[in-house]
């Protein structure tokens, strides 16, 4: 696994919920056989291994390809006593509010998403907004 910077400041001790957006049969946005919900679920992944690397206590909201209502999946956040709540999303378009997003609809975004290495910096930049965060 490639190296990422441990910032100093930030979550350690604190619990986090992971969102991973899509599951099951909502499969989010799909091209050049890249697919949402497996894109996030991997990103999730990497950036629970990550924190929990620097203290912090992570929540997945669900495993694999299982599929959870939005409702049920806060509730587990809520259950946990999560400190925050991230959802991690790879939309098609925009949306309204704070979000970060990469364009899945663009080709040559498509063949980086594929990659290990962008899964990786993904998961880094969501560490580290966390430790600003906090």
């Amino acid at each position: 696994m490639p190296e990422f910077r441990l910032a100093e400041a930030g979550v350690a001790g604190k619990t986090i919920a992971i969102k991973a957006g899509h599951s099951g049969h909502e499969p989010g946005a799909v091209r050049d056989g890249v697919y949402e919900k497996e894109l996030v679920h991997d990103v999730a992944v990497r950036t629970k291994e990550r924190r929990e690397q620097g203290g912090t206590e992570v929540i997945l909201t669900r495993s694999g390809d299982s599929y959870a209502e939005l409702k049920e999946r806060a509730r587990l956040a809520n259950e946990a006593g999560a400190d925050s709540f991230v959802s991690i999303h790879a939309n098609a378009a925009s949306a309204d509010g704070s979000e970060t997003y990469c364009f899945v609809t663009n080709a040559e975004e498509a063949v980086d998403m594929k990659k290990s290495s962008f899964r990786n910096e993904a998961a880094n930049a969501i560490y580290l907004g966390l430790n600003e965060y906090h």
